[in-house]
């Protein structure tokens, strides 16, 4: 069989529905995921044609919450946009409270999180045009790989335009399809 975006089909575990998560950007703009997990962020950039551009994959010692941990993979990655050169970028992560803080809508409940929040508000101030968006968590499913994969190490871990092995199905995944179930979309 082979899929269409929007195909499904009926199993035993349900309903599953054959999806595209990359959607492409504006303006050229390059693309930065993030996710947190309680010992980690992660992130990664690609350009305007899906091609890998930069990951990192942060261990975090003693996190203090997953909204810390999400803004920390933020950071990592707007740094890499910044000493990478980009302009354009659009962000998405799938973490509600992280973009409640950016709009304003809720206060930082402690003095890191106002710090990372602060930061993160001043990188934005770099780029000629950001836009940021919340995601369903299936559409950032590569960042959360990421996150996972500080899980144990001692000292953040970058790559860059070569992916590490344990993404590759992934990213090919955002860009051609992968099934996913009907209630994670």
């Amino acid at each position: 069989m082979n899929p269409t975006p929007g195909s499904s089909i009926f199993t035993d575990q349900g309903v599953f529905v054959h999806h595209i998560a990359w959607t492409p950007t504006s303006n050229d703009s390059w693309k930065l995921n993030f996710a947190g997990c309680t010992a980690g962020a992660g992130c990664l950039m690609r350009d305007q044609n899906a091609i890998f551009r930069a990951a990192c994959a942060a261990p975090l010692k003693d996190c203090e919450s997953i909204t810390v941990a999400e803004l920390t993979a933020l950071h990592h990655g707007l740094e890499i946009a910044v000493t990478q050169g980009v302009d354009y970028l659009e962000v998405e992560g799938d973490h509600p409270i992280v973009f409640q803080l950016l709009q304003g809508q809720i206060l930082p409940l402690s003095s890191s999180t106002e710090t990372l929040l602060e930061e993160c508000i001043q990188y934005f101030r770099r780029f000629r045009s950001l836009n940021i968006r919340q995601v369903k968590h299936s559409v950032n499913a590569v960042a959360n790989k990421i996150a996972t994969l500080s899980i144990g190490r001692v000292e953040p871990c970058y790559w860059f335009d070569k992916p590490p092995s344990e993404i590759t199905e992934l990213l090919l995944g955002d860009v051609v399809g992968r099934w996913v179930p009907i209630s994670d979309l």
